[in-house]
This record gives structure tokens, sequence and C-alpha cells, in this order.
């Protein structure tokens, strides 16, 4: 049987409109976070219904699926697994500043071990995603659709890991808020649609 996974970012947050690592800091939606989530939410009440609805325990996660599936009447249960690649001590910092201080990106997909202090590697990052993966899908073998709603360098590490079976490829892969990637297993990943936000136009 194939299953239609159905990956959503959340919704914008201030650290976005700022240009800030936020990683594993909580925080929540902004008003035009919401509003993105709100639309996200009327565009897949047309689309799509999901069997099981899973999500980062970040708030600005658990408020976007909330939205996202507001019709749909469903518990949205919590997986850490999913949630975002922490930079520890680094966290709130300029994505520049982690450019030109510490090469970051560069230094994390040079070595996948490689982590700030106290934060994740992108090896951790997609070991939790991938157990988390599995463990749902053993324990819903009957389900058809899913809907993931987690965060920008999770989901690009898990991408890389599940499509490309190599994590260093996670640069590849980007997704604005809201944005929707679908993927099918049957039973190997397949790639049908990524970073799509047509349905937020409009918003402008």
């Amino acid at each position: 049987m194939t299953l239609k996974l159905t990956l959503l970012r959340h919704g914008q947050i201030e650290a976005n409109v700022e240009g800030n690592w936020h990683g594993s800091t909580d925080s929540p939606l902004t008003e035009f976070g919401i509003r993105q989530a709100r639309e996200t939410g009327r565009h897949l009440s047309q689309k799509t219904q999901f069997d099981k609805v899973f999500s980062s325990p970040l708030q600005r996660c658990m408020d976007t699926a909330r939205f996202a599936t507001a019709t749909q009447n469903l518990e949205i249960e919590k997986v850490p697994g999913f949630a975002e690649m922490s930079i520890g001590e680094w966290e709130g910092t300029p994505y520049q500043e982690l450019h030109l201080r510490y090469d970051f990106i560069n230094q994390s997909t040079k070595d996948p071990d490689y982590s700030a202090p106290g934060g994740d590697s992108i090896n951790q990052v997609f070991n939790r995603f991938d157990q988390a993966l599995n463990s749902i899908l053993a324990s819903h073998s009957d389900s058809k659709s899913m809907l993931i709603v987690s965060h920008g360098a999770a989901l690009a590490i898990a991408l890389a890991g599940l499509v490309d079976h190599d994590i260093t490829k996670w640069q590849k892969y980007h997704f604005t808020n809201c944005s929707l990637t679908e993927l099918t297993l049957n039973p190997d990943p397949r790639l049908v649609l990524c970073n799509s936000s047509a349905h937020l136009t409009r918003l402008g």
C-alpha cells in the first residue's frame, strides 16, 4: 500500500523575520505566520484528508498543525524526534554571523558529527527523525495519508537522508514558511512535491 506523507514547515516566527537561527528555542507564530497556517489549512481541507497528524513539540509547529488541520478534527501527536536542530550556546545567532564567524553550515556539511557547543550534529538530527518516522510507520501501517509538521533544517536533513541517502546533501533542500512537501512511500520514498508555497499566493 502506498503511503502519502505530507511535510509542512511551520509558519513565520519573529526569528525568521530577523534572520536568526532559533533552533530548539520555543516561540509563537507571528500574526502573518498565523495567516499562513490558516491559509494552508484552507488549502489542505480542499485537497487532502489525513489519517494522522504529527508535529514537533515546539509551539510554532503545534500551532501550525492546529490551524492547518482545523477542519479535519484530528488529534495532533507530539513527536520530539521531529524537533528542530539545536545549535546550543549559539541559539538566536544571526545566520550571517554563523556563516562569517563559525562557517557553521559548511562545517556541519563537511563533518556530519560536527555541532555547535551544546547543540546537535546533522547525524543526530537525522537519526532521531528517522527513528521517529520508522516508529510511526510501524505503529500506523494501515494509514494512507499522514501530515508531519516540522522545521527547515530538520526537514532538509531528513529529505537528504531519505531521498538522497546522503545527509551531507541537506543544503540542496530549502523550505519557506508553511511550504508543503510530499513524499510517497511504497516502501521506498519518492519525492513528489518540494517546498511548494503556491497555496499562499493570496497572502502576497
